[in-house]
């Protein structure tokens, strides 16, 4: 047997042609023996086989075969009839009686005394019962004779050893030759002989992986490929696959003819459980069988269909699941997998699992099939899996529910329809609002909730209308709240045709009308006690819709009670991750990275607008409601200095009706902050003009929304329109003052000085006029959480008091602008700091030292030891006596804080002061003298 290896379909087989050859020499030599091929279907047991029988051929060997079709399986002697007749000349005929030897045995038996011969038997499945007692017969003659015989097929399907080779151990050799799956080297070898080209790594495995390491699947699939001309690598696995369906399929169809009807019966119990049941209770899902387990076990083995998988079976591959299934009826198939659905249930597989089984189940019946399909779609949620949560959920609608219950799937599964199918998502919130005879007004408000979540608050407040006089008590207080926000955020212009909508009662009646009276009063900048109380209020309530108490959250945003408003979003953020308000979740996430941007933390905000996107991709959001999630994109990509990105954001098209909604405003803001960033200021005042009428025309004209009036100041004054940089600040201090928040206040009184700074010459302005001056701004200004627009503007301001020479206003102003940009030490803000920080170094060396290695004279007089410290020690005193505090030193000097508190430990020793009371009284008196 030569040039084994070059066949693809013997790759791999070196090993067993070795053994194989050697019972051929001794049968040639005159010594019997034995061999048999156990393993299953699709192994290359054929292909060997054949490469035996040539090579016995070729060594003058008389070879003989054993073997009957399934239609024979009765016929008397079939098996053996052909190998009788070319041995004896004789036609067994019919079956002999009891007792009787069987027909041309010995006949057959002394033709081989002096002929060398090889005996192939096949395939046992079909082989008639006289003809195995011929051939067990047979076997038992051989000692003194030059015969090999080869047992091959599926004999371990057999319930017994029937060919009693075990018996035989003590009179010639028996040699078991098993054929093993392909290893990853051996399906290498096997796709370079057969394409004739050595395979890359991925080409490798996904063959291994395809072909489950059975060499007849292998070989199908690379003479389909070769017909292709592909070559063997990754770029053409999607063809492979292909041609691994074909094979399989082609595979699978052979078998089952093959095969008996319990046996493919069992095979399809097994591919519906798909491994996830032991054999015992697969069993139990089919017709009692007339062979015990273990032999059907063996049988199931041997077909090569199904690999073990512990002590389960699993089916090798989906083509053959498919070739199953095909041909059992539609209902049949819907009965089998409700009943492994049903065992399954019962002995505790995981919710997903027995969730798929159901998927192609008939309705159950049962509360657990809808408690699983549920808790499975949960947990696909929290995975961020919402194909597969959506069909597990509307599989739950296909069950005998009570109304109640099914509003509720109904309700949960538009919130997940809302990232996959979301104008499913917005059909379905319609239809559960319309409160037909089959619907309820709580329903009716929790969809107008998540209705108003998508963004679109048109068709909530019709719904809202709509409902209002079919519902009564609380929950028309709670739709008078849903109608509020709706009517506050409709797009414009507003729908005249539809009635206007009942106000809000005053003092609200339910927390969820403070919550919407909060965000009201809040976008219009009225009443900030008020605002507070009613968010406060709003978010206090234990129950309640998601959209009233986001609305509080924001309120709350708006006046500046940071930390209440975080710790409520942490808590409604934490409520909604892992269900199924899937659009709620990313509008609390966006609000909540609205906030962390506010106070600087852009990493912080970042997770969460990259949250925020993975629980609602941007191509699902309502277009009414995308500017909101683009323009935190766009403002955070601006704040981290990331300006390209920014602008091909900003610059990317936007759905139809978008520039209708109410956040269209928030969008025009983030590009004019971008084309500002860009150095293209006259776009960015056209862009804020347009943003500004917008807000105005819907009744925003809070300062701390959106700051687009500090941004025209910024830009006005870059253009040199003095003019109106005075006229937006005078506006934003009016609307500040009216508001009251302290952000609100200090963020107006810099944006005023920052108008008179850029619109006056030196000398010209006065500096005891405006609001109040840089200090009072920036007492107001210091809060414990840091604000990115205010550390712009803090940027600026410090850039013309250094312009001035008022240095000592310009490190307070630097000073806080740096606590912010800490947040983000490599964004922009950061960036625009370092050449003031240079500035300022420098003006502090130079006051620290009036030349290099020279004390100043009033420090000097005052305490002789100010000579003896070094350059860096003198500096630092000097920075600590006139107040900064020791992390602003370790930034100004870009040192550690371990490093600035060593330094003053020098200077107190050397001067003998007690501390940095007694070091800043020295260096006022030094700076006065």
């Amino acid at each position: 047997m030569t040039g084994l290896a070059a066949d693809p379909a013997l790759t791999g087989r070196q090993e067993c042609e070795r053994r194989l050859t050697a019972m051929l020499d001794a049968a040639v030599a005159g010594r019997p023996c034995l061999a048999t091929l156990p393993g299953h279907c699709g192994n290359g047991q054929h292909a060997l086989v054949s490469r035996l029988i040539r090579a016995g051929a070729d060594r003058g060997l008389l070879v003989l075969e054993a073997g009957a079709g399934r239609a024979e399986h009765r016929v008397p002697y079939a098996g053996v009839r052909r190998m009788i007749g070319s041995l004896t000349g004789v036609d067994p005929g019919r079956e002999t009686g009891p007792g009787a030897p069987p027909p041309g045995l010995r006949e057959a038996v002394d033709a081989l005394l002096h002929r060398p011969a090889l005996v192939v038997i096949r395939d046992s499945r079909w082989l008639d019962a006289p003809s195995r007692r011929w051939l067990r017969a047979f076997v038992r003659r051989l000692p003194g004779r030059g015969v090999a015989v080869l047992y091959g097929g599926v004999h371990v399907a057999e319930e017994a050893d029937w060919l009693g080779v075990r018996a035989l151990h003590d009179l010639i050799p028996v040699a078991d030759v098993e054929l093993r799956d392909l290893t990853g080297s051996d399906v290498a070898r096997g796709i370079e002989a057969a394409l004739g080209a050595a395979p890359d790594a991925g080409f490798t495995d996904a063959a291994s992986r395809l072909s489950a390491g059975r060499p007849d699947v292998l070989d199908d699939m690379l003479r389909l490929l070769r017909a292709g001309r592909r070559e063997p690598v990754s770029a053409a696995v999607p063809e492979l696959d292909g041609a691994a369906a074909s094979a399989w399929a082609e595979r699978a169809s052979y078998v089952l003819r093959e095969l008996g009807d319990d046996a493919t019966a069992a095979l399809r119990a097994v591919a519906v459980c798909g491994g996830l049941l032991d054999l015992p209770l697969v069993y139990t899902l089919v017709e009692p069988f007339a062979m015990s387990a273990d032999r059907m076990r063996a049988v199931l083995d041997a077909s090569g269909l199904a690999v073990a998988d512990g002590d389960r079976l699993r089916i090798v591959a989906p083509q053959v699941t498919d070739r199953l299934l095909a041909d059992l009826p539609a209902d049949e198939r819907a009965d089998l997998h409700a009943r492994a659905a049903g065992l399954a249930h019962r002995a505790g597989a995981a919710d997903e699992l027995v969730a798929d089984l159901l998927l192609p189940a008939r309705p159950v019946g049962a509360p657990w099939a809808v408690h699983r399909l549920r808790q499975s779609s949960g947990a696909l949620c929290r995975l961020g899996r919402y194909q597969r949560a959506r069909g597990h959920l509307a599989r739950a609608l296909d069950e005998p529910l009570d109304q109640e219950l099914r509003t509720r799937l109904g309700i949960e599964l538009a919130g997940v329809e809302a990232v996959t199918a979301p104008e499913a998502s917005d059909r379905r919130l319609t239809e559960l609002a319309r409160l037909d005879s089959s619907g309820s007004v709580p329903a009716a408000v929790s969809a107008i909730d998540l209705c108003l979540a998508r963004g679109d608050a048109d068709r909530a407040r019709r719904s809202v209308l709509h409902v209002l006089g079919h519902g009564g008590g609380l929950m028309r207080e709670r739709l008078l709240a849903l109608g509020a926000l709706a009517d506050g955020v409709r797009s414009y212009p507003a729908e005249q045709a539809l009635p206007g909508m009942p106000a809000l009662p005053a003092p609200p009646v339910d927390p969820m009308q403070a919550g919407a009276g909060a965000w009201s009063l809040a976008v219009r900048g009225l009443d900030r006690p008020v605002v507070v109380s009613l968010a406060r209020r709003a978010l206090s309530a234990q129950d309640g819709e998601v959209m009233p108490r986001l609305a509080a959250c924001q309120a709350l945003v708006l006046a500046d009670e940071l930390d209440d408003a975080e710790a409520a979003l942490d808590h409604l953020v934490d409520r909604l991750r892992g269900g199924f308000a899937t659009a709620v979740l990313s509008r609390a996430l966006v609000a909540r990275a609205e906030l962390h941007l506010r106070r600087g933390l852009i990493d912080l905000a970042t997770r969460d607008g990259r949250h925020a996107e993975q629980v609602l991709p941007m191509s699902s959001w309502h277009p009414l409601a995308l500017p909101q999630l683009l323009s935190l994109r766009i403002m955070i990509d601006v704040e981290s200095g990331r300006i390209a990105p920014a602008l091909e954001l900003a610059a990317s098209p936007v759905p139809a009706g978008a520039e209708a909604g109410p956040y269209w405003p928030f969008l025009l803001f983030a590009r004019a902050m971008t084309a500002w960033a860009d150095g293209r200021p006259s776009d960015a005042a056209e862009l804020l003009h347009h943003c500004g009428r917008m807000l105005v025309r819907q009744g925003w004209p809070n300062p701390a929304l959106l700051p687009w009036r500090a941004l025209t100041v910024h830009v006005s004054v870059q253009t040199g329109d003095h003019d109106r940089a005075r006229r937006m600040a005078a506006d934003e201090v009016r609307l500040a003052r009216r508001w009251g928040s302290r952000a609100a206040l200090g963020w107006a009184e810099l944006t005023r000085l920052l108008a008179d700074t850029g619109g006056a010459q030196q000398g010209d302005r006065d500096d005891e006029g405006g609001i109040c001056d840089i200090h009072e701004a920036v007492a107001t200004l210091r809060r414990p959480h840091g604000r990115i627009s205010l550390g712009w503007a803090l940027a600026e301001l410090a850039q013309g008091q250094l312009a001035r020479g008022d240095h000592e206003a310009a490190q307070q102003s630097v000073t806080v602008a740096a606590e912010i940009a800490a947040g983000y030490p490599a964004g922009r803000l950061a960036q625009r700091l370092r050449p003031l920080h240079d500035v300022l170094r420098q003006h502090a060396a130079r006051q620290a030292v009036a030349a290099p290695g020279s004390p100043p004279e009033g420090l000097l007089l005052l305490h002789p030891a100010w000579a003896t410290l070094s350059e860096n020690d003198r500096l630092t005193a000097v920075l600590a006596g006139r107040g900064n505090r020791t992390r602003h030193i370790a930034a100004l000097l870009s040192v550690s804080e371990r490093t600035v508190e060593l330094r003053l430990s020098r200077v107190y020793k050397a001067m003998r002061l007690s501390g940095r009371r007694e070091l800043r009284a020295l260096v006022q008196a030094a700076g006065s003298g």
